[in-house]
């Protein structure tokens, strides 16, 4: 199989039709007018049909998924513990501590990548004051059984769903759920408004608060600061993006989980590799590709599988590697009763997923991780099993190869056969 022809397989594009023409024609419409910001008529469409499409009493839009965090925060009492995963983007955690509230690290599930019910239930305590839980990856959270768990003890319930949109949960777009949910509209995401995010509820003091908080603390007629507020307000040109990416949902949606399940097809059967997995009675958007490498029976560490695919010209990421509660600005909160959280985060690799990915893309990945765990068998498994780390860390950084020199590779077998050599001789 030759290289497809992509200067670069990207781990993600933004979800931006090609046709730029309707955009064009509606910024060209926003230009000739007066309104730029300050909750416009584009930011009121956004809101107006995400809250219907989500089937959701309020839409509120904020500049990013991580001041949505904030403002739903702010609501908790300040020193009040909150329930989060360590799994998670540190933003998550981020919002917590801003708003002055004490994170408390749950565990996760090693086969859904989500809080664990279990052991959220097992960390209440009389300072709990909210969960605040992650559809990580898109893939939902168990929804119902957190909001028995918040019900049962009085707690908050909120959801990171910042690359969960278009995700379902028995049949239902995200949205609706525990007391708030928020989205991100960042570059990376299924709906893509540049930079951009939303906060959904059917809350009504809540989204009072919200329309407070966006808009510097004034109340609507700007006669009073209801709160200590700040500029949370999302403008009219990110809102155009998001409108028309918005457009593309479904399609994109459809997109995504046929390449899903073309990886789930050719890397099921490879040994040492195995994949985040839905939760019972959920449709994941598939924002990415995420495997665990066990390096014991693929052969090497997925920080070595990076370091290959990355000379490949292939993008990955290793979400969430270092696991939070093991980064230094959450040293204080370090941790020993995480072991979940730490394996998936020690065998973490996310392979490209997003609409300008083709199958001939996604075959050639699979064929290269195939290629490589066949010739680091021919050589001494124990050999790799050791080195690993030390020599992906050497390969990575001491000894970089141009990207005409990995194009240079006529087929994966190829490449990992170089790959070998240099391994082998570092």
């Amino acid at each position: 199989m030759n290289t497809p022809d992509f200067a670069l397989i990207r781990f993600s594009c933004p979800a931006i039709p090609d046709d730029i023409s309707e955009i064009h024609v509606a910024v060209t419409d926003l230009l000739k007018g007066c309104q730029l910001s300050n909750f416009g008529k584009y930011v009121t469409q956004l809101e107006n049909r995400l809250a219907e499409l989500l089937g959701v009493k309020y839409v509120r839009t904020v500049p990013n998924a991580t001041t949505g965090l904030m403002m739903v925060a702010s609501t908790l009492p300040q020193g009040s513990e909150v329930l989060v995963p360590s799994f998670t983007f540190p933003a998550t955690v981020h919002a917590l501590v801003h708003m002055q509230l004490q994170p408390r690290f749950v565990d996760a599930d090693l086969t859904t990548f989500n809080i664990s019910h279990e052991d959220a239930a097992a960390k209440i305590t009389a300072k709990t004051s909210a969960i605040l839980a992650v559809h990580v990856f898109g893939n939902p959270c168990r929804i119902a059984e957190l909001e028995a768990l918040a019900q049962r003890h009085n707690l908050k319930l909120f959801f990171d769903a910042a690359a969960a949109t278009g995700s379902e949960y028995h049949g239902r777009l995200l949205g609706a759920n525990g007391d708030a949910e928020v989205f991100s509209l960042s570059g990376t995401k299924v709906v893509s408004a540049g930079e951009g995010g939303f906060i959904a509820t059917n809350d009504e003091e809540l989204a009072q608060r919200i329309d407070w908080l966006r808009n510097y603390g004034y109340n609507e007629d700007r006669t009073d600061c209801r709160v200590v507020g700040f500029n949370g307000k999302l403008s009219e040109l990110p809102a155009i993006l998001a409108l028309k990416s918005l457009d593309y949902m479904p399609e994109n949606l459809k997109h995504r989980r046929k390449l899903a399940e073309q990886y789930q097809e050719l890397l099921n059967e490879v040994e040492g590799i195995s994949f985040q997995m839905p939760t019972e009675g959920a449709l994941p958007n598939y924002f990415t590709m995420a495997l665990q490498i066990d390096p014991d029976q693929f052969g090497c560490s997925a920080e070595v599988i990076q370091v290959y695919l990355d000379r490949l010209n292939i993008e990955t990421k290793r979400y969430f590697a270092p696991v939070l509660h093991r980064t230094s600005a959450y040293g204080a909160f370090v941790t020993n009763d995480l072991p979940h959280s730490e394996q998936l985060s020690n065998r973490s690799l996310c392979l490209p997923l997003h609409t300008r990915l083709q199958e001939e893309h996604v075959a050639f990945i699979c064929e290269a991780l195939i290629a490589l765990q066949e010739k680091l068998r021919r050589g001494s498994q124990s050999y790799y099993r050791n080195e690993a780390a030390r020599l992906g860390a050497s390969v990575s950084f001491a000894k970089p190869v141009a990207h005409n020199v990995a194009r240079s590779w006529a087929t994966p077998l190829a490449a990992a056969q170089t790959f070998e050599d240099e391994l082998a001789t570092t």
